[in-house]
């Protein structure tokens, strides 16, 4: 099996080193991953020239350092960077969980989501790391991607989180769907270094969420496995609206 291995966190990432020896387990990895943390990209592409570097990392494996978005990482990757397909491509590890509506905003995600486009099955990897190493996420993340890389599909996008292990006996793995609560949110106001008004995001992670879902597992320490459909078209309201509005229905 090839596969790529890329995130959002940076190709320095110690995260994505525990989850690129992991990995080898599968087949041959490659890497392609930014140069710089690129946090909340979700799916932005880099419309400029992007800079491409070969980056050495520890002895662990040569890969390419991006300029540009986990999008840009995904595309390039597999257009220009590297010769031949990948079976399989693998965003990840993120620091921080990407579960409910934090799916939206994921660079993580966005690149599992771009190598979909390609046909490509591909898995988004998340933890909720606490006082665990990194090294025990990436193992348990590894188990959960052993557990459907067999299964995929072309296209096929799955999400995975994995909870703050040590705080829990036993490792578990649910298949849930995302939360739909959306976080309370305020701004942090601050005066920079000219002076200058700044505003930064805060969100307040509500105590509970919605059964059954995949914050909710988290919380009980469930690695979460949640398969994910990136077309937007809501199919029932377009159904309603034809009904409704006939005459202007499109025909060819």
């Amino acid at each position: 099996m090839r596969i790529l291995l890329t995130n959002d966190d940076g190709i320095f990432c110690e995260s994505l080193h525990c989850l690129y020896r992991q990995l080898t387990k599968l087949g041959d990895v490659e890497v392609a991953a930014p140069l710089t943390g690129k946090s909340g990209a979700s799916h932005s592409l880099t419309l400029s020239p992007i800079v491409c570097e070969k980056a050495s990392v520890d002895g662990l494996f040569n890969g390419w350092a991006v300029e540009g978005t986990p999008a840009d990482c995904v595309k390039l990757a597999v257009l220009e960077l590297f010769d031949g397909q990948f079976d399989l491509i693998v965003s990840g590890m993120n620091i921080g969980s990407n579960a409910g509506v934090d799916m939206l905003y994921s660079g993580t995600l966005a690149a599992a989501v771009e190598g979909a486009f390609y046909g490509i099955p591909s898995i988004a990897v998340s933890a909720r790391i606490g006082q665990e190493s990194i090294e025990e996420a990436a193992e348990e993340g590894f188990r959960a991607i052993e557990m459907i890389a067999e299964i995929m599909q072309p296209g096929d996008v799955y999400n995975i989180n994995v909870p703050c292990l040590r705080e829990f006996n036993e490792k578990k793995i649910a298949f849930v769907p995302q939360a739909e609560q959306v976080y309370k949110e305020k701004y942090f106001k601050g005066i920079n270094e000219e002076g200058k008004k700044t505003y930064q995001i805060m969100s307040e992670e509500d105590a509970l969420a919605e059964e059954e879902t995949d914050r909710e597992a988290i919380m009980n320490g469930y690695t979460t496995i949640t398969p994910v459909k990136y077309f937007m078209t809501d199919r029932e309201k377009l159904e309603q609206l034809r009904a409704k509005f006939t005459a202007g229905e499109y025909t060819s």
